[in-house]
């Protein structure tokens, strides 16, 4: 493999799944790491072998985890083992393949998990009976010792409808045998995943276990820990970093609000939904009337809408329940919330000034609210945007 195949390996498959670009490449000796910050915490260097005498720049607005930075070094691991194939006419099924493997040999469940995540690509694609798959495969740390093999099952035509992707969860050991079918109990909600897929994410928690679903948009979700840690979205796979989000939107309103306010963006986005929410800063609340005509407040306004919900709107955001949260951001128009998460408005429509940016009602709505405080755009096709101080350019896009 030479450095030009390098280079267009870490821009199609590295730099997206980090949140990444690639903007350029240094001189570089033997001494140098293979994987390195370079310069500052938000800049990665990355070089082909110890030998190489260039290092290519991988860098974005926040800083890159210590998890991402052993991320990279799996990437180059796989990277070099597929790299003796470079001239072989087979090396783009290698390489249409490294996303998966980058993927389980970080996770440390390379065999079994690429094998499952190569089943889930290869269903995104399929109908059964005129509907999309939907299904969820969890893998566990133990061997299970059953003797019925994984890689016997797929080849069966019920194969792809035995779990439904939600409540229901086919369990494999470690070593590739299926230990049954397993009917999931009702979630707490609680934890970085989307709250349809939470009985799915708890059934994660347990040390060593990966769940992997595929659902009805052909997006591969990937659960450890309780927590979404990986998604195949638009072909494209992404390393998700839950915290980034919750800090990034730090001084405006507490941890918890914050977290809570991440989780229903979460939520928005993979119910394609869409969503505009935002945070005012105290100092900045007798400028909301400026932006949000006052028909829309819950506390005053004179619409239909705003008397109706006020019956319910009785409580801070983070304490109303998720799945009324995600019905309120899917109103057309901005949930707007004060810094103590109080709700202001919800379904309302924001006064953006014209020459407003491109992308949609949504987006000049987040960036003219990022002047109050924080805000956060969820595209119907599932991004999500966190803007500041009325900047255009978001200080963190997810997906």
């Amino acid at each position: 493999m030479n450095d030009l195949q390098f280079q267009q390996l870490l821009s199609e498959y590295l730099a997206p799944m980090l949140g990444a670009t690639l903007t350029g490449s240094t001189a570089s000796t033997p001494r140098e790491k293979l994987v390195a910050y370079y310069q500052a915490p938000n800049q990665i260097a990355i070089k082909l072998t110890k030998g190489s005498t260039i290092r290519f720049i991988l860098k974005r607005d926040r800083k890159f985890e210590e998890e991402e930075s052993r991320l990279a070094e799996d990437f180059l691991d796989v990277v070099n083992i597929i790299s003796e194939a470079g001239d072989r006419s087979y090396f783009g099924e290698l390489v249409r393949a490294l996303p998966r493997w980058v993927i389980a040999r970080h996770l440390k469940q390379e065999t079994t998990l690429a094998a499952i995540l190569e089943q889930l690509d290869s269903w995104s694609s399929e109908t059964y009976e005129g509907r999309r798959i939907t299904c969820a495969l969890g893998l566990m740390q133990n061997p299970s010792n059953t003797g019925v093999l994984l890689s016997e099952y797929w080849s069966n035509s019920y194969a792809p409808v035995l779990s439904n992707g939600y409540d229901t969860i086919l369990e494999i050991g470690s070593d590739g045998q299926l230990a049954g079918l397993n009917c999931l109990a009702a979630s707490g909600l609680s934890g970085f995943a989307p709250f349809r897929l939470s009985s799915i994410a708890d059934w994660s928690k347990e040390d060593g276990r990966l769940a992997a679903t595929l659902n009805t948009q052909g997006e591969i979700l990937l659960f450890k820990g309780g927590e979404l840690r990986f998604a195949r979205r638009a072909g494209k796979w992404t390393h998700v970093v839950h915290l980034n989000a919750v800090q990034i939107m730090n001084p405006y309103g507490s941890k918890e609000l914050r977290t809570e306010i991440y989780k229903s963006c979460l939520d928005a986005s993979f119910a394609r939904t869409g969503a505009c929410i935002a945070v005012v800063a105290k100092e900045n609340l007798p400028k909301v009337a400026n932006i949000v005509n006052t028909i829309d407040r819950i506390k005053g306004g004179s619409s239909y809408k705003s008397r109706f919900l006020s019956l319910s709107l009785d409580r801070s955001f983070d304490k109303i329940e998720r799945p009324l949260r995600q019905e309120l951001l899917a109103l057309d128009g901005a949930c707007v919330l004060d810094y103590q998460g109080n709700i202001l408005a919800v379904g309302a429509i924001v006064t953006v000034p014209s020459g407003s940016p491109n992308g949609g009602g949504r987006r000049a709505a987040a960036v003219a609210l990022s002047k109050l405080g924080v805000a956060i755009k969820v595209s119907a096709d599932g991004p999500i945007s966190i803007f500041k101080g009325a900047n255009d350019k978001p200080l963190l896009g997810i997906f």
